[in-house]
């Protein structure tokens, strides 16, 4: 059976540590596209929330997005990003266990 007190024991830091990775996310896309507007490159919202939604939810949520948003030109480029974002993800914790399992 499953037990359900260290889950809910756990709850609060879970839910810290997910605010954690969102705030950082977000820190990382809004300061990204200040450093490329410094540079005279702007990114329109759209793109923007689509980046956003493909490193989070991966290639799926941001096709979707793309599809209901109306936004038809941008479903491939959301796909490429998700797909993209799954490679980088999968190196990295193929590299990150390499590391764990040494210690």
């Amino acid at each position: 059976a499953a037990q359900l007190a260290p889950l809910l024991s756990s709850g609060r830091v879970a839910a810290l540590a997910c605010l954690l990775v969102l705030a950082v996310h977000a820190v990382a896309m809004l300061g990204g596209c200040a450093l490329l507007g410094a540079v005279g490159l702007r990114v329109p919202l759209p793109v923007l929330l689509l980046a956003s939604n493909a490193n989070v939810g991966g290639a799926g949520t941001a096709v979707a997005m793309a599809s209901a948003m109306g936004w038809h030109s941008l479903v491939p480029a959301a796909a490429a990003c998700g797909t993209c974002g799954y490679a980088v993800a999968t190196l990295a914790g193929v590299a990150l266990h390499g590391r764990l399992v040494t210690l």
